[in-house]
């Protein structure tokens, strides 16, 4: 690939590889998008651990205002283990394999505290795992403050 047909070629893959990069960045969902995502990635948590008896304490859907036209959202649910006797730690590390399943969020805390913070960066989401008792699960999320639109 000697000449000028060459060096374009060359030229025009140059600038095709580094454009594809820039298209890969992420755009913020709105509260929300981000809202929703949260809501479906603890409910299908809860289902994939074989939950019973699950309790949505609070089911989200509105926006939590954090001023200059931005919102977060909410969303917490338990439920029961069918082996009461798992003591939390237990429960914790059970939720936290079964949503590798599900979504990929990065651990954000060391692990060695009652609960296991984890985030989403591309749906802009934490989940807190914390199994308050033996064979109860709790999933806490909210969302990063958001564009409304």
């Amino acid at each position: 690939m000697t000449g000028r047909f060459g060096q374009r070629l060359m030229a025009g893959l140059v600038v095709l590889l580094v454009t594809s990069g820039c298209a890969e960045e992420i755009v913020a969902p709105t509260a929300s998008q981000a809202g929703e995502k949260l809501r479906v990635h603890v409910t299908k948590l809860l289902e994939a651990v074989g939950s019973n008896d699950v309790k949505i304490v609070d089911a989200g859907g509105r926006n939590i205002s954090c001023g200059n036209n931005m919102a977060k959202r909410t969303f917490l649910a338990s439920a029961n283990n069918s082996a009461p006797e798992l003591g939390p730690d237990g429960l914790n590390a059970i939720l936290a394999a079964a949503l590798k399943g599900i979504a990929e969020y990065q651990v954000v805390n060391d692990g060695k505290s009652e609960h296991i913070r984890m985030y989403r960066k591309e749906d802009r989401t934490t989940l807190i795992l914390q199994s308050p008792s033996d064979g109860k699960y709790q999933v806490w999320g909210e969302t990063d403050c958001l564009s409304l639109s």
